[in-house]
């Protein structure tokens, strides 16, 4: 099972994140404005 080990804030709603196993990407999180602890 893969750990976080870095996450860092981007431009708009997205995320940064590395991985243990040395992978990395972005997820975006646009989708999620507006509801639950996102919402303003």
């Amino acid at each position: 099972m893969r750990r976080v080990i870095d996450v860092k804030p981007s431009e708009g709603f997205r995320i940064g994140v590395r991985f243990d196993d040395k992978t990395s990407g972005y997820i975006d999180l646009h989708d999620l404005t507006g509801r639950g602890e996102f919402k303003v």
